[in-house]
């Protein structure tokens, strides 16, 4: 299993989206129509629940619009479910949940769930990617854990 941490992402450009991709050979990640399935939900504390999804796809999509404002960032934590399992049920799950600030202000909180459907070969990578650009800020932290090794 391998745990991702945001802290206080922050796009170049405002209001674009963040991506995630995975590679399976080490270098190249893979953005090929239909390799990946996803379905986000966005709560805010203005109760305004919305939801976005795809069943083919070239990424996907953690949390769409994040803003590059002063005070407007993402936090939060992904996990990649089964990335060295092979096999025809092996298809690759990343899980994301984390608060999103704007400048509304307005408290969003996010989920994600995504699949990468492409091949069932093992994960070698995930990038975290933003749709437009770069990021001018925050950091991402990559744990890995070995869940066979717990009593």
């Amino acid at each position: 299993q391998d745990i991702f941490i945001l802290q206080e992402i922050v796009p170049t450009t405002d209001n674009t989206d963040l991506w995630a991709r995975f590679s399976i050979d080490g270098s190249n990640y893979r953005s090929t129509a239909g390799d990946y399935r996803w379905a986000t939900h966005l709560s805010t504390d203005g109760a305004i629940n919305t939801a976005a999804g795809s069943a083919g796809d070239t990424k996907i999509n953690l949390s769409p619009a994040l803003g590059s404002g002063t005070g407007e960032s993402l936090s939060g934590i992904a996990t990649l479910g089964r990335p060295a399992v092979a096999g025809t049920v092996g298809y690759k799950n990343l899980i994301f949940k984390g608060p999103q600030y704007n400048s509304a202000p307005e408290e969003q909180v996010f989920q994600s769930a995504g699949a990468f459907v492409g091949t069932t070969d093992d994960v070698t990578n995930v990038r975290f990617m933003m749709a437009s650009d770069t990021f001018a800020s925050g950091r991402i932290i990559h744990l890995k854990h070995d869940f066979s090794k717990v009593p």
